[in-house]
């Protein structure tokens, strides 16, 4: 039982220099090692912390796709529409942390974190807020009255003839969105004193 103790320290040593080095998978196989081999308070330590470690990394993957997805920057930044300059900045700061290119090291965490800080500049002046209020992405706008009204056409919104809601008059012509003139102009049609027949 004591040469399973020293070879567990050994595997402790090693998955803790693969921790250091970023290398989580090598660093988890050999704490696992050294728990089988001799159960102790410190190897189920590092067991415990390599698998914060790789639930954060996962965590982290998640939110950067997520940022770098989402176009509304209430979204990005994790606030409600009616938040405080306040509840941004606590929001940026713990997003900063998070995101920052030094300490994330997930592909996309630099743009990430460009959007997060583009976010906060719009949201945190009231005249840049204001507009983007005005000219959401989602689809919905707001006039200067601050009434809603979407920018989507759709048939039943766009009067035709063939819905019942039409408003089309009969009277106007209908344009064909055609050629304007269908016949060929050759010198035997033209001559100098007569125009071409149509």
């Amino acid at each position: 039982m004591e040469s399973n103790k020293e070879e567990s320290i050994r595997c402790l040593e090693i998955a803790e220099s693969f921790l250091e080095s970023g290398e989580n998978e090598k660093a988890e196989k050999f704490a696992q090692k050294s728990l089988r081999l001799f159960p102790s308070d410190k190897a189920k330590e590092l067991v415990s912390r390599i698998a914060k470690n790789r639930k954060t990394k996962i965590d982290n993957q998640n939110y950067v796709q997520r940022v770098l997805k989402s176009d509304n920057y209430y979204e990005i930044l994790g606030v409600l529409k009616e938040a405080t300059n306040d509840d941004m900045k606590k929001s940026l700061r713990k997003l900063a942390k998070q995101l920052h290119p030094d300490k994330n090291k997930v592909p996309g965490a630099a743009e990430a974190f460009i959007k997060v800080k583009h976010a906060f500049e719009v949201l945190s002046d009231s005249e840049k807020r204001r507009q983007y209020d005005q000219t959401s992405p989602t689809g919905v706008r707001y006039d200067l009255h601050g009434n809603r009204f979407t920018s989507k056409v759709t048939p039943e919104t766009f009067p035709t003839s063939q819905n019942s809601g039409s408003k089309v008059r009969p009277d106007l012509p209908k344009f064909n969105h055609g050629p304007r003139f269908s016949a060929k102009v050759t010198p035997e049609t033209c001559s100098t004193n007569q125009r071409p027949v149509l």
